[in-house]
């Protein structure tokens, strides 16, 4: 279990905008923001996006073939982890 914890800590910190992994909590807590009178009561019909910002991060768009290889290339050229 800690090989996998780091994993995941090392792709938060080379993926994430927020550097850190989401926890079950923290996508348990949008759709109680939702359902909660005070605090939405007034959204609906929305697509609400629970991923720490990656996809701000990547500008929306959807990776080719190339970007994906472009980031996995980056993320094994700054921490040679997997192959530890």
């Amino acid at each position: 279990m800690q090989k996998y914890d780091q994993l995941t800590d090392l792709m938060a910190n080379t993926f994430q905008p927020l550097k850190q992994t989401g926890m079950p909590r923290d996508i348990g807590l949008a759709p109680a923001y939702l359902v909660d009178s005070d605090t939405g009561g007034f959204i609906t019909g929305t697509n609400l996006v629970v991923d720490g910002g990656l996809l701000s991060a990547l500008g929306n768009q959807v990776l080719d073939n190339a970007g994906a290889k472009a980031l996995i290339q980056e993320f094994n050229h700054n921490q040679n982890f997997l192959s530890q």
